[in-house]
Parts: C-alpha cells; sequence; structure tokens
C-alpha cells in the first residue's frame, strides 16, 4: 500500500502508524486507549487500498467484538470481523479502491488496539458462491479453504458421477465432515443435458437416525449471493428429495450437505432425470402432504419419552406440563417495557395506543431511540415523554437490538422485564396479566406470549429446533392453536425458546445471565440464545398461553429478495444473519439435533434460515 499523510485530529496509536482519526466524541486515555461514548462514534483508518484481495487482522483488548466499515462508493460496507486467537480478522476482495474503514465496538467502552494490519494475499477459490456487497466480495460464510481431491465415491451412491473436489469437507466412507462452508462437487461422466432432475439422497447421523439437515444443490458457476438451485426436503425416514431445473448442458453440480458445520452420513445419494409429467405429480403431492402437516398434526411423544429424550440431551428444565395457580390476592410487581424503535410511526402509534388499554397498572415504560429521523415518529417520542408514562432514550448506534434491550434494562426500575417490539398490538387488555403470572405463580423463568398475525394466523406458539441453526415456530400459519386458555390443557407450554418480540423474565435472573449476548447476536438469535442460557441455568421457558397480542411483522419475513445492497433482505442483511446462524451453530451445537420437542412433521420448509421472528 502507499504511504499515506496523517490525517487531521489524529490519533497517537502505534497500532495504526499514526494514519487514524475519530469523531470528536472519542477520548484518550493516558495509555493510549480509546474511550467509545454510547452514542454513534467512529474511528477512522486510512488504507489505500487498491483493487485486490486482502487480509485484515486487529488485535485489541477491552471489547467482545468489534464493528469493521469500508468506506466504499456505494456506501459502508459491513466486514464480518471473526475473533480468533485474541485477533479479528476478515479475508474480502475489492473490485474498486478505498481510501477509508472505520471501526467501532458496539457496546461503547474503552477499548486498545494494539495490532492493525491490512495485507495482500492470494485470490481464494471456492465451489460456493461469494457474497457480492457492491464492490466488495467476501468468502462464503467464514471463508473458503483449500479445495481437494477427495477418495472413491462412497459405497451406495449412484452410478454416472463421481466426486471431483470437496472444500472444508472429508469423506471417509459414507461419513461427512464438514466444516463452515463445507462442499462437494459431483463430476458426471455424461453431462446432463437441459431438464429437471430427481435428487435423493438418505442422509443419517452417526446413529443411523435421520439427520435434521438441509442440504443444498448448486448448480455450476454460481453468481455472487445466488441462491441454491434447490433444498432436499424431508420424505419418509431418513429419505431427502428435492429437484434441480437445468436450462443449459452441465458436468457439475455442487453438493452442501449440512447448511452448518457437522457430521453427516450419507448412505446412498442418487442424480435422475424426470418428465414435466412425472415432476407435475410429485408436486402435487408434496403440496398435499404439507397441507396434511399443516392441519392434521399428529399427536407429540408422550411425556415420558419426551422427559427421558431431554435428559439425554442434557436440558435442565422438566418439559411436562405446569398449571397456573388460582388467582388469589398478591401484590403485584412493577413491570419495565422495554421497546427499541426507530421511525417506523404506524408501528409506533399503534403500539402506544394499544399499551393505555393494558389492565395491568404497575408498569413503565422505557423507549430506545434507535436514531429516529422521520418527523411524525420523533413527536410521538416527545410526547410519550411529555405525558411521564415513558422515559426514552437515545442510542443512534448501528441497529443491534440486543445492546438496545441491555441498555435500557440498566435504567430499569422494575422488578420484572418485559421485551416488546415496536410493532407488537396489545389485542387482550390482560396480556401483561397473564405474563406476570407465568413468571410470579407459574415458577417460568422466561415466559412468551401467543402472537397472532394480523390476519389471525399464528405468528409464534413457541420455538423448537429442526436441526442445524434452523429455528421454527410451533404452529406457524396455523388457523389458531391447538392449545388454547379454555381448554384442560392449562395455560402454559414448555417450550425450547421464546421470540424476544414479547416475553417477561425476572429482572434478577435477566441480569444474573448478563443480559442479551450483544456481540455474538445483534440482531435474530439474542432470544433462543437467552433462553437456551436460562434453561442451562435451571430456569424453565414457557409460552403462556393466555398471553396473547397481534404481531404486524410481514408473514414472509426474511424470504423477499431484493436488489437493494442495504435494503432488508438483500445482500448485506441476508450476509449478517448468515454469520449469526454459524456463530449460534458454534455456540448450540450440542442441542441443536436434540431438541425434546421436536416433531417433524410440524417443520413446514422454509427457505429462511435462522430464527422467524
Amino acid at each position: 500500500m502507499a504511504p499515506m499523510t496523517v490525517a487531521q485530529n489524529s490519533l497517537p496509536l502505534g497500532a495504526f502508524g499514526g494514519q487514524a482519526h475519530a469523531d470528536a466524541a472519542i477520548g484518550l486515555t493516558d495509555d493510549g486507549s480509546v474511550r467509545f461514548p454510547m452514542d454513534l462514534a467512529w474511528v477512522f483508518a486510512s488504507i489505500n487500498a487498491e483493487p485486490g484481495t486482502y487480509r485484515l487482522a486487529i488485535c485489541l483488548s477491552g471489547a467482545r467484538s468489534l464493528r469493521c466499515e469500508l468506506l466504499t462508493q456505494e456506501g459502508a460496507i459491513p466486514l464480518p470481523l471473526a475473533p480468533r486467537d485474541g485477533v479479528f480478522e476478515v479475508c474480502f476482495r475489492l473490485e474498486a479502491a478505498v481510501k477509508t474503514l472505520r471501526l467501532l465496538p458496539p457496546d461503547g467502552g474503552t477499548v486498545r488496539f494494539d495490532e492493525f494490519s491490512l495485507t495482500r494475499i492470494e485470490p481464494w477459490i471456492s465451489l460456493l458462491p461469494e457474497w457480492q456487497l457492491g464492490s466488495v466480495l467476501l468468502p462464503h460464510r467464514q471463508g473458503a479453504g483449500s479445495l481437494t481431491i477427495p477418495p472413491a465415491r462412497p459405497a451406495g451412491w449412484g452410478d454416472g458421477f463421481a466426486i471431483d473436489q470437496t472444500e472444508r469437507l472429508s469423506i471417509s466412507g459414507n461419513r461427512c465432515e464438514a466444516g463452515p462452508s463445507g462442499a462437494l462437487r459431483l463430476a458426471f461422466q455424461n453431462p446432463l443435458a437441459p431438464g429437471t432432475y430427481r435428487v435423493e439422497g438418505k442422509f443419517a447421523d452417526e446413529n443411523g437416525e435421520a439427520a435434521l439437515v438441509e442440504p443444498r444443490i448448486y448448480t455450476p458457476l454460481p453468481a455472487p449471493n445466488s441462491f441454491p438451485a434447490a433444498y432436499l426436503r424431508p420424505t419418509d425416514g431418513a429419505r431427502l428429495l428435492g429437484y434441480v431445473h437445468i436450462d443449459r448442458r452441465t458436468e457439475y453440480l455442487t453438493l452442501q450437505p449440512r447448511q452448518e458445520r457437522g457430521t453427516v452420513c450419507i448412505l446412498d445419494f442418487m442424480v435422475q432425470k424426470v418428465g414435466r409429467l412425472r415432476f407435475a405429480r410429485a408436486m402435487a403431492t408434496a403440496a398435499l402432504r404439507s397441507g396434511i402437516q399443516k392441519f392434521q398434526l399428529p399427536p407429540p411423544r408422550p411425556a415420558a419419552s419426551r422427559i427421558e429424550a431431554a435428559r439425554q440431551a442434557g436440558w435442565p428444565a422438566d418439559p411436562r406440563r405446569v398449571d397456573t395457580p388460582s388467582a388469589q390476592a398478591r401484590a403485584r410487581p412493577l413491570v419495565s417495557i422495554l421497546t427499541p424503535t426507530k421511525d417506523a410511526p404506524d408501528h409506533l402509534a399503534r403500539f402506544l395506543t394499544s399499551l393505555r388499554e393494558t389492565r395491568y397498572p404497575a408498569y413503565e415504560l422505557i423507549l430506545v431511540d434507535n436514531g429516529t429521523t422521520d418527523e411524525r415518529a420523533a413527536r410521538l417520542l416527545r410526547e410519550v415523554t411529555a405525558q411521564h408514562r415513558a422515559d426514552v432514550l437515545r442510542d443512534a448506534r448501528p441497529f443491534n437490538f440486543a445492546a438496545l434491550i441491555n441498555g435500557a434494562a440498566h435504567h430499569a426500575c422494575g422488578e420484572i422485564l418485559v421485551l416488546a417490539n415496536n410493532d407488537i398490538e396489545f389485542s387482550d387488555p390482560g396480556w401483561l396479566d397473564a405474563l406476570v403470572s407465568a413468571v410470579v405463580d407459574g415458577g417460568v423463568g422466561v415466559a412468551g406470549a401467543l402472537l397472532n398475525y394480523p390476519n389471525g394466523r399464528i405468528q409464534h406458539a413457541g420455538m423448537f429446533f429442526a436441526g442445524e441453526a434452523r429455528v421454527r415456530h410451533w404452529e406457524r400459519g396455523a388457523a389458531r392453536s391447538r392449545e388454547t386458555p379454555g381448554s384442560p390443557l392449562r395455560h402454559l407450554r414448555p417450550v425450547t425458546a421464546v421470540t424476544g418480540a414479547l416475553l417477561a423474565v425476572r429482572t434478577q435472573t435477566f441480569r444474573s445471565l448478563e443480559g442479551l449476548d450483544a456481540a455474538r447476536y445483534p440482531v435474530l438469535y439474542n432470544d433462543v440464545d437467552f433462553c437456551l442460557r436460562a434453561g442451562r441455568a435451571g430456569h424453565m421457558c414457557a409460552l403462556a398461553l393466555n398471553a396473547r397480542a397481534v404481531h404486524h411483522e410481514s408473514i414472509t419475513f426474511g424470504s423477499k429478495r431484493t436488489t437493494t445492497l442495504f435494503g432488508r433482505g438483500g445482500p448485506i442483511w441476508r450476509m449478517e444473519r448468515a454469520q449469526e446462524a454459524d456463530r449460534f451453530r458454534q455456540d448450540w451445537s450440542g442441542i441443536l439435533d436434540g431438541d425434546p420437542w421436536y416433531n417433524g412433521a410440524r417443520d413446514l420448509p422454509s427457505r429462511a434460515s435462522g430464527t422467524e421472528s
């Protein structure tokens, strides 16, 4: 890199070689550390990087995570820094010159930069598509490893093709050990002609049971950010099936056996061309089967087998049903309702209006303004503050739901904390009584609410793991819950996790668990991770069936594709969600495939990965 001049108001930091400057709100300590305020404030480093492939490495102390963005002509492109042995690093490729990057720790505080380096490296080679973020390209997930030539095709696999290369995946017999982005390339002896192909295999775990995986098939030379050509879905037993449409002569297909890292045994695998009529019949059968799964669910496993499965999986909470004691005179604890918000005046107005109808009187509302610019929304925040019914905290940092909630919890005075999205409508005045009752009387550590879409169908009735890092919602999209407050099945349903869109927890429990993990799960997985950590500490997680509200989130959350670089569902959005999914897999790999509440018939396929909250 070419030498650079020192910027004005530069920081005397050896790590940057004097080529860095900062926002005015940032200060320095006597030892040269950087003091970041809670508000949005960046350190800027001059890099003058020409087009090419680079490795960025930053060694620092005092922060669990670090946000890094390249300032390009398209805008600020985030780089997914991964901590490794105390060093945050990432590989990326530039298609246009970049002169500046900026850094900040999401939680603020004092940070010392010990080392900063940006070095040219050889371009990577990958079987899977890269992330194209404007003029910046990233390797798929955590980066591509060297390609290797695997052993002979496993026994039981179909004829006509061989495993040509593998990436971050080792094969021993039928066993595939996949790292992040683990994939293998299938080379066909006779190239595939245009048409539709049935891809089928038996995927099992090391005990021979059906593997809870969702393999993907990519066609040759996938474009950056491209979607898989096919997902393999469960059929009968351990068999998975998908269809690939090919529009030109094709010599290779790429198979990603696991969406995340881990082991899977592929007992047999075949690729077979099918005619249009056979394909149409298969799709009709799949649609019928999906409808049966959705509206005629088989009964759950007996309680005894669930308890034994939970014990084997190491789950601390007893998964038997619990009941709320009959109502009795008791002191009502103060509840602190914590709600991050930014713009969205319609959501905010509906949230505040419906909250006024809440029957439970002893609550305080803490709103966290995450940089509102909409004048109508700003007026609502001023009005609610003037009425002394709410405190409004200001935090304009890049959106980090976990950090915003943790900041609000620090200011809360209530004995119970309620996390509530600003797109919630409190349709039942008794919703808060039900959540408080679950926590106070029911002995529940984390209590969630039964949420409906505006059209009345269920959006959330608890969560379960369907393998990989896929977190599904019970009965999502159903017309009504099979278990209602008026049924003899009682008011509380123990579940794996509940959504942070509306949940209650004792303040003492929240603080003992150090709140949500803002470093690893800024947006999607923080609620599920919190529920699992609460369960590990001995606190039951349950759905309060008589705590009901409407969630005005989109039914197709995360599934809409967009060409907008910074838009929701766009390349940057999907890259950051994939990052969280990979972290979640690392942290909870021991139980993701062993959820005692999992029922395959309830696991309706979804193209979205990650939580559906």
